[in-house]
């Protein structure tokens, strides 16, 4: 199975890491990331932003978080298909536990 996304966030895990540490260190430090934007009377002024640290790496990276997120559902339907077996009793066995496919009934398959 091909997981860029999720190659790309490996290669990069530790650089994201320590610039995300660095970005939430900052206000202890009293230092706000800003953005300059035209007040009412056209005059630059800088405002706080508060950025969501992981799109701000993502955007960084040029890593696509949605597409990251379906690469790690994917793998896990795929991990799943694996260790799913049909007992001959019409249960469904995982990882050695066993669930009542009657509780499940109505519910999608995954």
């Amino acid at each position: 199975m091909k997981i860029p996304e999720l190659d790309k966030i490996s290669k990069v895990s530790e650089k994201s890491q320590a610039i995300g540490d660095f970005i939430e260190w900052l206000p202890s430090q009293g230092l706000i990331i800003c953005q300059e934007e035209d007040d009412e009377a056209g005059e630059e002024r800088y405002f706080p932003v508060h950025p969501d640290i992981n799109r701000l790496l993502e955007k960084y990276f040029n890593i696509d978080g949605a597409k990251a997120e379906r690469e790690r559902v994917a793998i896990l339907h795929e991990l799943r298909n694996e260790l799913e077996v049909k007992t001959e009793d019409g249960k469904t066995e995982i990882l050695g536990l066993i669930r009542d496919e009657k509780k499940f009934e109505g519910a999608e398959k995954v």
